[in-house]
């Protein structure tokens, strides 16, 4: 006779994440300045509630925003790369993965 082995325990958001995460996304906005002036905004659709944290995904969320450059002078791109890198936490850990 074989013992059953035991059902898995259910899971969810780890509190600390649970407490930065929203089911609403809200528009951050992350900027880089020279010369106290902005020259390039990212603008992001987040879930997280805090917004001087770095934007909060979830599994299957999409990533929508936009990118604003305000330069001093016209200048001619060739092209514009954007990428993504997350980290991805399992338990305690945070692995970056990269993008």
């Amino acid at each position: 006779m074989t013992t059953p082995e035991p059902e898995l325990p259910g899971y969810s958001l780890r509190p600390s994440l649970a407490s930065q995460a929203t089911a609403e996304r809200s528009e951050r906005v992350y900027s880089l300045e020279s010369k106290g002036r902005r020259w390039i905004s990212m603008f992001v659709k987040s879930r997280s509630t805090n917004p001087t944290l770095a934007p909060l995904f979830l599994e299957h969320d999409i990533i929508s925003g936009r990118v604003e450059l305000d330069l001093d002078k016209s200048e001619t791109f060739k092209a514009v790369t954007i990428s993504v890198s997350f980290v991805r936490l399992f338990g305690k850990r945070l692995i970056d993965i990269g993008g």
